[in-house]
């Protein structure tokens, strides 16, 4: 009877086991998916393919939402245990890259992963900034930006610039980036750089101003 039982407890483990494989496959393999139609969507932008630029938006759309579908099916109430830290990632990147309805649905279940540690706490303030931004509101932590193709004058060269969404209680910004992991806004901009991204950052604006600023570079 010890041994029946024994066999049933290790038979139980296993398929317990293959299950989570499972699921951190299907995550993993949805985050990866993610990022490449991204990183197809962004060559295609840099070498002003306009063909190649249409239909990578179209199968972003599609993957998000093939994606969306994935993780609606595997976080009923709260983010799944002991999965890889990329598939943790990727949870966030397909939440980060939904629509605002579906970003609100999960964004108290990904706080508590957080807490947990199962998320990064500055890929949360990406999202709530994200969350913010699409709501019309200041940021908090200065992750959003909004980006427009210009002409480099006199020259037939295209460059991106990357304007950042104004941001609430902006002398307080790099010790809100600090406490969550963020690198400071100059890193940010450097980092924007080695993308072929210019960043423009000015402190002043509100959100109308803002959008009457964009609205004319368009």
């Amino acid at each position: 009877m010890r041994s029946l039982l024994t066999i049933c407890f290790v038979m139980a483990s296993v398929l317990s086991a293959s299950a989570q494989q499972s699921v951190d496959d299907r995550l993993r393999e949805a985050g990866e998916r993610d990022q490449q139609v991204r990183l197809k969507l962004v060559e295609a932008q840099q070498r002003g393919q306009v063909d190649s630029l249409l239909y990578y938006a179209e199968q972003m759309v599609r993957i998000d939402a093939e994606n969306q579908a994935v993780v609606a099916e595997l976080i009923r109430v709260d983010v799944p245990d002991a999965l890889s830290e990329e598939a943790y990632d990727a949870i966030f990147l397909v939440v980060d890259h939904a629509y605002l309805d579906y970003q609100r649905r999960y964004f108290r279940t990904l706080s508590r992963a957080a807490e947990q540690g199962k998320i990064a706490r500055s890929s949360m303030a990406t999202l709530r900034d994200r969350m913010l931004m699409r709501r019309n509101r200041k940021q908090v932590y200065g992750t959003q930006t909004v980006g427009h193709t210009t002409i480099v004058e006199g020259e037939q060269v295209q460059q991106q610039v990357n304007y950042v969404w104004p941001i609430k209680r902006v002398r307080k910004v790099e010790e809100r980036r600090t406490e969550v992991g963020l690198s400071t806004m100059q890193g940010q901009a450097e980092a924007h750089e080695k993308m072929g991204y210019r960043l423009v950052w000015d402190r002043r604006l509100s959100v109308r101003e803002f959008r009457l600023l964009t609205e004319r570079e368009e």
